[in-house]
């Protein structure tokens, strides 16, 4: 992982600090599985701040519902629905919702298991992302 990607992850975990410590919204979570592909739809309500893990592997962002801004810890930008972006491995971002937001992400994977799934496609420190980058290498 670069210097300025992990300049901008340590950002985002330094915001995600700041906000736990909050009363905490319960975003409705589904998955979808079809051959090879897991869907992960969310439904965040708005004036949501929140933040993801970091994604192992890169994935399709759809926000279908809804505007909200997005940083990644060195940018922000305010996307509304229909906006499409492809994630690379390992990008943490955070969210402010400005409305009711519907946020969709289209993963690979073989897992249909939801245990298993979030452990696979996200990691929750630059440590365990590293970790698990190097045991698909070694």
């Amino acid at each position: 992982m670069n210097t300025l990607a992990l300049k901008g992850i340590a950002a985002v975990f330094a915001l995600e600090a700041q906000i736990k410590d909050l009363p905490q919204v319960e975003c409705q979570i589904r998955h979808l599985f079809i051959e090879g592909v897991c869907v992960r739809v969310a439904h965040i309500p708005s004036d949501t701040v929140l933040t993801g893990m970091i994604h192992n592997k890169e994935n399709v962002s759809i926000l279908a519902k809804g505007s909200m801004l997005i940083f990644d810890g060195s940018n922000s930008k305010t996307v509304e629905a229909g906006h499409i972006q492809i994630d690379p491995p390992g990008i943490k971002r955070a969210g402010a919702t400005l409305t009711d937001c519907v946020f969709i992400n289209v993963f690979r994977t073989d897992t249909t298991d939801e245990g298993a799934l979030l452990s696979e496609l996200g990691s929750s420190s630059v440590e365990e992302y590293e970790q698990k980058l190097l045991g698909d290498i070694i």
